[in-house]
C-alpha cells in the first residue's frame, strides 16, 4: 500500500468513525427524549427503504389487546380498594356495565364471609405480591368464586397502584363437584 493510499484509507476511516459518533450522539439525545417524556414516536428504519413509526399507543397496543382478550379479569385498585381500570371480563363477571364498575370500590361486590381476606390482600400487596381465593356477589345475585392476585405497580412520577387478576374458578370447583359425586 502506497503512502497516499494509506492516507486515503485513513480519511476515510476517520469520516465513518465521526458519522458513527454523530448517529451514536442522536440515539443518545433520542433515548434521554423518550426518558424525558418530550418524544412520543420513534421512527425506526427496517431497511434502506422502509420505516416504521412507533408511538407509546402502537407500541402498547398488543399489551392492550391481551388484557382485554384474556379470559380473566384485569383490575388496577387504589390502596384502598377502589377500582381505577377494568377489563370487559370483569363487567361480565359481575353482570355490571364498565362504566358502572371503574371508580367504585370493590369491597361491595366481596362476600360478606371474605371481608376480611380482601382487606388483608390489599394491606399485603402494598409490600409483596400476594394472592388468594374469595367470592364475588355478581349484580345478578350468582355469587363467583375467584381467585385473586395482587401485587403493586410502581412507575416513576405516578403514584403506585395495585394490579390485580380476577380467575373464576366457577368451572372448576363445579368439575371438582362432579368428579366427588356429589
Amino acid at each position: 500500500m502506497t503512502p497516499d493510499a494509506a492516507v486515503a484509507d485513513q480519511g476515510t476511516l476517520l469520516d465513518q468513525v465521526r458519522d458513527l459518533e454523530m448517529r451514536l450522539a442522536d440515539y443518545r439525545d433520542t433515548l434521554e427524549a423518550i426518558r424525558r417524556g418530550d418524544a412520543d414516536a420513534l421512527v425506526v428504519n427496517a431497511s434502506a427503504d422502509e420505516h416504521r413509526i412507533y408511538t407509546l399507543q402502537s407500541a402498547d397496543r398488543p399489551y392492550q389487546v391481551l388484557i382485554e382478550q384474556m379470559q380473566e379479569a384485569a383490575i388496577t385498585l387504589s390502596f384502598e380498594g377502589t377500582i381505577l381500570y377494568c377489563n370487559r371480563r370483569l363487567s361480565v363477571m359481575l353482570a355490571v356495565p364498565p362504566q358502572r364498575i371503574v371508580g367504585q370500590p370493590l369491597r361491595p361486590f366481596v362476600a360478606q364471609a371474605d371481608d376480611a381476606t380482601f382487606t388483608r390482600l390489599l394491606r399485603d400487596a402494598v409490600h409483596t405480591a400476594t394472592r388468594n381465593e374469595l367470592t364475588l356477589n355478581a349484580s345478578d345475585g350468582r355469587e363467583i368464586p375467584v381467585y385473586l392476585s395482587l401485587s403493586m405497580l410502581r412507575e416513576e412520577g405516578t403514584d403506585p397502584v395495585l394490579c390485580g387478576i380476577l380467575t373464576d374458578l366457577t368451572e372448576q370447583k363445579q368439575h371438582l363437584k362432579t368428579l366427588a359425586g356429589q
